[in-house]
């Protein structure tokens, strides 16, 4: 009745956060929140308050996190 994970199918995790046996993309979310407290910082210093004009998007590149679920 049930599938069996990785036999007839492997699974990711696209934000994998540490689940045990599951692969995945590690997405950093700790770094991410760090970059942009660092943004918010610079726009309260700059004065820039409400909607930006020109909105910015914050990207930390996430890592491969191997996993029993996804064979290599």
């Amino acid at each position: 009745d049930g599938v069996a994970v990785p036999g007839e199918v492997r699974l990711i995790n696209l934000v994998q956060r540490g689940e045990k046996d599951l692969a995945g993309i590690d997405p950093h979310t700790g770094e991410v929140g760090r970059a942009a407290i660092e943004l918010l910082a610079s726009l309260l210093r700059a004065n820039q308050l409400g909607q930006p004009d020109f909105p910015r998007t914050i990207a930390i590149k996430g890592h491969w996190s191997p996993g029993a679920s996804f064979p290599e």
